[in-house]
């Protein structure tokens, strides 16, 4: 009987830390740190949506993406569309920090949805739900196409 209650302590011990290491994150596809402030790099992420018609949701993705997504508003995300290669909505959000005068910031790769024109439906992507390769595609598409046109040194923390 002593052991039986020894274990079961044990497990629910390790639940408990298991839990609270992974309790409260959002999984992400990339992470990264800038070197800038959040208000800064929030008002160059919307300024290089407005620059860029190409950027921006068309009509039909706006009711899905928002809809499907408004759980994490409280990022404050930003919405990329991209036509080819896959046609495509990548999310991209800024991770709220304590200390509003911070001038380094994180910025999250967070999802992206895919449409399927053969079967005519949006597919949602997260982490974990594509492979390696689409993975890099994708970490690669955001870097050369939003991140490197920024105009702030970043680096990759995970």
């Amino acid at each position: 009987m002593m052991i039986k209650n020894k274990l079961y302590l044990l497990f629910l011990f390790s639940s408990m830390v298991i839990l609270m290491n992974n309790c409260g994150k959002l999984g992400t596809l990339q992470t990264y740190e800038f070197n800038t402030s959040k208000e800064l790099l929030d008002s160059s992420l919307v300024q290089l949506i407005n620059n860029n018609k190409n950027f921006q949701l068309e009509n039909k993705w706006k009711y899905y993406v928002k809809d499907s997504l408004i759980h994490l508003n409280f990022l404050n995300p930003k919405y990329y569309y991209f036509e080819t290669g896959p046609k495509e909505v990548i999310m991209i959000g800024i991770l709220p920090t304590d200390n509003h005068l911070s001038q380094q910031c994180t910025l999250s790769i967070d999802a992206t949805i895919r449409y399927n024109g053969k079967d005519k439906k949006f597919n949602f992507y997260a982490e974990g739900s594509l492979s390696d390769k689409e993975t890099r595609k994708l970490i690669n598409r955001v870097e050369n196409s939003i991140l490197n046109k920024l105009g702030y040194k970043y680096k990759k923390v995970r």
